[in-house]
């Protein structure tokens, strides 16, 4: 039969057809009867036939059909045409095309301008099945695009980008499928990215003061070099260059802040404005109008001043900016208020009406404030006192003025002027020249009658003085300016005649007073009134009594004499003579002390007077007895002056001891301690007296050294540091041992003491000085020293302990024990003795294991010498059993436990008794395997041997013989030959091996 044909033109190989676009399939046509035809097409190169149909019953005359390209996107698809009626008829692609999907992006397209630091969206359609992009974007207009936004970013058809520092005018953006980068798009014109700059201060609202220095604040995003600075002074319409603020060149806009004294433009109406010099199209203004203004510094009064009616002061200011004329008024109430009735001034010019010359007003107060404000904006443009100032009245006093002499209970006349509204007076008067004014005359008068009748008190002076004080204000007063006179009367009543004081004792001189006197002098004499050139003391205020300590200056004619200090006229004496003796006190010991055996310890004495030798005596009875023999001074005593003995204190213990001193010259003259002391004897503990650290089970000396007959002594023990002692180690000791030998017990402690007490006397005691220590002891058994422990074992870490430990610290060294930073277990069990180590890989020849009291780093031992961990290798093929053929190749194989960097393979032909032969001398551990051209060395005995390159010691071998053999192989006849009878043919073969 005769068939048409049809061939498929388009596509037909090496096309890239993108996904919802419409591209031509095209065919020729070979018969005119072909009628309609088929379209399909495959994913991959017609292996699976063709079993996406595209169209049917497509006119086959049409010579091309148009697709519309699916969702099938990959580069092995092929179209296949067939006839509808003779399936026979068909043809397809000759080679495979692609179909790609597509990207069409919607922004930025190209005109936008984008600012740095601010999120804008890069939005684009997909076409196909394209689940991840790359975004890119390009600063040249497309000719590059070497800066990534984002990778491997899940297809959404948008993304939100912070805009970057890349300030330019051809910025395209790409996007690019993640897996295929052929399959993009861009954007089809440049767009502009911009810096931009944010004014944050100024920015609407502020007041800020002419001369004031303010920081103008501004965000800064992208490159955007210097920025120049103007204010505007009508709101932002113009920013003339007169009002440039930064230096020529600007200031750089990542400063953010510039320091700008603010200028005299005083406006409600001020903006400010950062403009980048780079681009002038990036800047950004004020959002609201801010206010310069003047100001206003008022300089004095200030507060603190004290101002009187009727002087005159200067008012003072400072001003800032250009400013009209100012008006001037005062308040009494701190400020709250400066009502129109106290106005100082008006239409004063600001600049030259500075100082103005104020009369103060009788408006007398504390709470003063001066304000200078400007006419023209008073609530915004002013100034006050910082603090308030006073205003006061003034006094004078007339009389008394100065040398007058008044008499005490006469009547007087004080008089006095006032300036200014003050109600009442108080009057007050000195004694001391006006010093202190603390007598009250009257404590309120009608100040404007100016005078009051004063009857005059018992205030004998000649340094009298009178004040006049405003009852209102204690500051404002006025005094006598010079001091006059009120004179008065003593009398001596004790010591009159007749007693005996004796020296170093206080007796109280007495006298009577008529009129006030302030002061005394007292003096005495020695010779009956004849003098008085002896001074007790002068300038004592005068209360009638004087305690006085009678110096020594024995005698039978004393006399006193009690004189006006301030008027050596007015005066009174002894009416008869008294008498002086001496005196002595015992002072140490005097009842309480407890002094020790053999000590030297000072007996001391006060004396009064010239005493001459004393002798000394103790007694032991309370005081009852102070036998000759118990003399302690030598013959002729000791002199009185010396006041102190040094006593070697006898062997005389007891608690009833009391001393005498007796003067010689005046046997009436003596003293005893007052109360009893007590002579002891003394222990004093020498070992353990701190520091020590003695081990349980171990035999300790406990030593110490005594004085007295103290007898026998008790020994306890303290393990909180001597709190307290409830442990007794022997009840009684011979206190004349000195030692004693002490088995220490099983109660660890860091805060051990011990303790001696005489048993006839507790307080007899001494303790260690510091803490010791009572520890356990800890002994390594293993390993301790020539062990070979492998890697991955599991080996019994023993010790042996003496002493309470509840758990132990395991630790181990690779130094031979000069450091222990390897911790193999923690708060294990010390009872146990023994530890399960799973050995680590961690090769040594030189390991200690180190076992620590967990709660007493100093309870420790560790191996005595060192010991090894060492790896293990073993040897899986040949094992024994074998049969290598020379010159064939075998792989050697083996495990290991532990690091081992490289291994040595040796073999032996004898059985193992040597290994002359070295297969390999060093090949890495890690491979488990080698590879071996086994050699011409023919035996039964073979055996292998693997070591560590780096330590023999680690090695193992075969563990039975293999075989090395050699071989034959038959060359001819090897089957299929026909060898007639009686001919000769070759019998070929070849060998390996000896």
């Amino acid at each position: 039969s005769i068939k048409g044909n049809l061939v498929l033109t388009a596509p037909n190989g090496g096309e890239e057809w993108e996904v919802e676009t419409y591209q031509n399939i095209t065919w020729d046509r070979l018969g005119e009867s072909l009628g309609y035809v088929k379209l399909e097409y495959s994913v991959n190169d017609g292996a699976d036939g063709y079993p996406y149909l595209i169209a049917d019953n497509v006119d086959s005359g049409e010579l091309s059909y148009s697709w519309l390209i699916p969702d099938a996107i990959g580069n092995q698809v092929k179209v296949k045409i067939t006839s509808m009626d003779d399936p026979d008829i068909n043809d397809t692609s000759d080679n495979v095309f692609s179909i790609k999907g597509r990207f069409s992006l919607s922004a930025p397209t190209g005109g936008e301008t984008w600012y740095v630091g601010t999120q804008e969206n890069i939005s684009w359609t997909t076409y196909g099945s394209i689940d991840k992009v790359n975004l890119y974007y390009s600063t040249d207009g497309g000719a590059t695009y070497s800066s990534t936004i984002a990778t491997a970013l899940s297809n959404t058809d948008g993304y939100l980008w912070t805009i970057p520092d890349a300030i330019g005018t051809q910025t395209r953006v790409k996007v690019e499928n993640y897996y295929d980068s052929s399959v993009y798009t861009t954007s089809p014109g440049d767009f502009t990215i911009k810096g931009r700059v944010i004014v944050t201060a100024p920015n609407g609202g502020e007041i800020w003061r002419v001369g004031e220095t303010k920081n103008i604040t501004w965000e800064a995003y992208g490159s955007i070099g210097n920025v120049e600075i103007r204010y505007s002074t009508d709101g932002g319409t113009t920013y003339p260059d007169t009002n440039v603020i930064t230096p020529a060149g600007g200031v750089a806009a990542t400063d953010g802040s510039f320091a700008w004294t603010v200028p005299d433009a005083i406006g409600t109406n001020l903006k400010v404005k950062i403009i980048s010099l780079d681009d002038s199209t990036v800047y950004d203004e004020s959002d609201n109008v801010f206010e310069i203004k003047g100001t206003l510094t008022l300089t004095a009064p200030d507060g603190g001043e004290i101002f009187y009616v009727g002087d005159t002061t200067d008012i003072t200011w400072t001003k800032t900016g250009t400013l009209g004329s100012v008006e001037l008024r005062y308040s009494t109430d701190g400020g709250a208020t400066y009502p129109d009735g106290q106005v100082i001034a008006t239409g004063i010019d600001a600049e030259t009406g500075t100082p103005y010359t104020w009369t103060i007003p009788d408006a007398i107060g504390t709470q003063l404030k001066v304000k200078v404000l400007l006419t023209s904006d008073p609530t915004g443009v002013y100034d006050e006192s910082n603090d308030n100032f006073t205003i006061k009245g003034k006094l004078h006093l007339d009389a008394p003025n100065g040398g007058e002499i008044w008499e005490v209970a006469s009547s007087q006349n004080i008089t006095w002027t006032r300036t200014g509204s003050i109600a009442y007076v108080k009057l007050e008067y000195s004694t001391d020249g006006g010093i202190t004014y603390p007598n009250l005359i009257v404590d309120s008068t009608d100040a404007a009658v100016g005078s009051y009748t004063w009857t005059i008190p018992d205030a004998i002076g000649t340094a009298l003085r009178v004040k006049v004080t405003d009852t209102s204000d204690a500051t404002v007063y006025d005094t006598s300016d010079d001091n006059f006179t009120i004179k008065g009367k003593l009398v001596l009543t004790y010591p009159n005649g007749g007693e005996t004081f004796i020296v170093g004792s206080s007796y109280d001189i007495t006298w009577n007073t008529y009129g006030t006197i302030p002061k005394v002098n007292l003096y005495y004499s020695t010779d009956g009134g004849g003098s008085y050139t002896s001074t007790i003391t002068t300038g004592l205020d005068n209360t009638g009594t004087y305690s006085w300590t009678v110096p020594d200056a024995i005698g039978t004619q004393t006399r006193i004499k009690v004189e006006n200090y301030d008027d050596s006229t007015v005066f009174d004496t002894s009416d008869g003579d008294f008498t002086i003796k001496g005196s002595i006190t015992v002072t140490s010991p005097n009842g309480g002390e407890v002094w020790i055996v053999d000590d030297t310890k000072n007996i001391t004495w006060q004396k009064t007077g010239s005493i001459g030798n004393v002798e000394i005596r103790y007694s032991v009875d309370g005081g009852t007895n102070y036998p000759d023999t118990q003399i302690i001074t030598p013959t002729g005593g000791v002199p009185s002056s010396d006041l102190a003995f040094a006593w070697t204190i006898p062997d005389e213990i007891g608690a009833n001891l009391k001393i005498k001193i007796t003067s010689l010259d005046y046997p009436d003259v003596v003293d005893e301690s007052d109360n009893v002391f007590e002579i002891k004897g003394s222990i004093a503990l020498t070992a353990p007296n701190g520091g020590e650290a003695w081990e349980i089970g171990t035999t300790q000396d406990i030593t110490w050294t005594k004085t007295g007959s103290i007898g026998n002594i008790e020994i306890t023990y303290s393990d909180d540091g001597g709190a307290t002692y409830p442990y007794v180690i022997d009840t009684s000791v011979d206190s004349s041992l000195g030692t004693y030998s002490w088995t220490i017990p099983d109660n660890p402690t860091t805060s051990a003491r011990v303790k001696v007490t005489s048993l006839s006397d507790s307080s007899v005691s001494d303790a260690s000085d510091l803490n010791f220590r009572i520890k356990g002891v800890i002994t390594v058994t293993a390993p301790n020293g020539g062990e070979v422990w492998i890697v991955g074992s599991t080996q019994n870490i023993t010790w042996d302990m003496v002493g309470s430990i509840e758990s132990v610290n395991i630790d181990y060294s690779t130094d031979s024990g000069d450091t222990f930073p390897n911790v193999i277990a923690s708060g294990v069990s010390a009872t146990s003795g023994s530890y399960a180590w799973d050995i680590p890989d961690d090769v040594s020849t030189t390991v200690r294991v180190r076992v620590t009291d967990a709660n007493d780093a100093t309870v420790t031992d560790y191996s005595d010498a060192d010991f090894s961990i060492k790896t293990s290798i073993t040897l899986t093929y040949p094992v024994g059993g074998e049969v290598l053929v020379v010159d064939s190749t075998y792989d050697i194989t083996w495990s290991m436990v532990g690091t081992i960097a490289n291994i040595k393979l040796e073999y032996s032909t004898d059985g193992g008794s040597t290994y002359p032969y070295t297969i390999i001398s060093s090949t890495p551990a890690a491979a488990l395997s080698y590879s071996w051209t086994v050699p011409d060395t023919i035996s039964n005995t073979c055996m292998m041997r693997i070591s560590d390159a780096g330590d023999s010691t680690v090695n193992d071998t075969s563990d039975a013989y293999f075989k090395i053999r050699g071989d034959l192989t038959v060359t001819q006849p090897n089957g299929g030959e026909a060898w007639q009878i009686n001919t000769t043919q070759d019998i070929t073969w070849t060998k390996v091996g000896s």
